[in-house]
């Protein structure tokens, strides 16, 4: 009994304080343990929501109205179709999963540490020195630059933890270094979320190939003057030959012909031809869509820059 004795002695000094717990048999939960399994139990209970929404007759979850507002008649986004489809939203915005996880950028982070993920260029840093990405040539058709993911506001660095989350990082289109390019969804996109657009037994709606661009929100709808306005400033040639507008847009090989402005909050849907048409389709043969942008500015011009927050495919 003595050495038993002396022998639990010694192996409590080797414990931590959870195995103390359990090896006086006291069922105690750390707080870390109550918050881990509040979080699955949440987590269990939002998927759950999710599968009822979707594979319920929509005539019972959803009201919606087939135009947003009075002015702006967009017929194919109806609510319906944004909450029904197999929507991707590449958004450059925090707080966002999918930037933390480095789905978005294609930096995975397998510990998913929202201290530690991909942030992007600081805009400042980008405007004094971008020979890196550009490597002082013009992006071409069949050779494009990237659209790079830009930073601007201001981090608190400082502190070992985050403690302010909410930024309105960018997806930046320089004028005057030729075409640049995106991939939406790209081949992190693909593989985690799957885009099945029909399942059995559900009346998810396929996707159609509707492409929205969301600019950034300008604070009192105030944007700076070098910021690219949609649809104005789309390049048009006219009947009499003359040219204006800066942006330049095609997608998979097609040619932006416009937008439509479904609601107030700076996401437009691009159009594909004169009649306003804005089904894109399913994709490439992978589904995905290649996204080309130019902004040229002529001498007389003012230079003009694109600042997207997200690119959105219904």
């Amino acid at each position: 009994m003595h050495h038993l004795s002396n022998a639990v002695r010694d192996l409590r000094s080797k414990l931590q304080p959870q195995d103390e717990r359990v090896l006086r048999g006291v069922a105690q939960e750390t707080t870390v343990d109550k918050i881990n399994k509040l979080l699955s139990e949440i987590y269990e209970k939002d998927r759950a929501d999710v599968h009822s929404y979707l594979h319920q007759d929509p005539d019972y979850t959803l009201t919606h109205e087939d135009q947003w507002t009075d002015s702006d008649v967009v017929r194919n986004i109806t609510a319906l179709a944004l909450t029904r489809t197999n929507t991707i939203c590449h958004t450059a915005l925090l707080p966002s999963q999918a930037r933390y996880d480095g789905i978005v950028t294609e930096t995975l982070n397998h510990t998913k540490d929202v201290n530690n993920f991909y942030r992007g260029i600081q805009k400042i840093l980008f405007i004094l020195d971008d020979s890196d990405i550009y490597q002082n040539t013009l992006g071409t058709k069949d050779n494009p630059h990237p659209i790079v993911l830009l930073w601007e506001d201001p981090r608190n660095d400082s502190c070992e933890e985050i403690v302010n989350v909410d930024f309105k990082d960018i997806f930046f289109v320089k004028a005057d270094v030729g075409w640049v390019t995106t991939l939406v969804p790209n081949l992190s996109e693909i593989s985690i979320y799957g885009f099945d657009n029909v399942t059995k037994d559900n009346l998810i709606q396929p996707k159609r190939g509707i492409i929205l661009i969301c600019t950034k929100q300008c604070p009192m709808g105030r944007c700076p003057n070098d910021a690219i306005q949609l649809p104005s400033d789309f390049k048009q040639t006219h009947s009499n030959g003359t040219q204006t507008g800066y942006l330049s847009i095609e997608i998979n090989g097609r040619p932006v012909t416009g937008s439509q402005r479904p609601t107030n909050n700076g996401c437009h849907a691009l159009e594909h031809s004169n009649t306003g048409d804005l089904l894109w389709g399913a994709g490439d043969e992978n589904g995905q869509y290649s996204i080309l942008m130019n902004i040229t500015t002529e001498q007389d011009q003012p230079t003009k820059h694109l600042h997207i927050s997200s690119f959105i495919i219904l």
